[in-house]
């Protein structure tokens, strides 16, 4: 649970820092970091999931897909 926390703190500073480094770049950096550092992220991120949930990823037609499941 420490290096949860500890990883977790330090993605949030990643996503600060990169902001203020470039503000027009992405933030797939933080993610990756928590990954390495804590493989059971989204294991442990599912656990706190009460309702079904899709996730919508990918390189293109995010907002598309989002918007039409957002209208069924």
């Amino acid at each position: 649970m420490i290096k949860y926390k500890l990883a977790k703190n330090i993605s949030k500073f990643l996503i600060k820092l990169l902001k203020i480094i470039r503000p027009d770049a992405g933030t797939s950096i933080p993610g990756y970091f928590m990954i390495k550092m804590c493989p059971e992220y989204l294991k442990m991120q599912n656990q706190k999931i009460k309702e079904q949930t899709i996730f919508v990823t990918g390189t293109n037609g995010k907002t598309t897909t989002s918007g039409i499941l957002t209208s069924i």
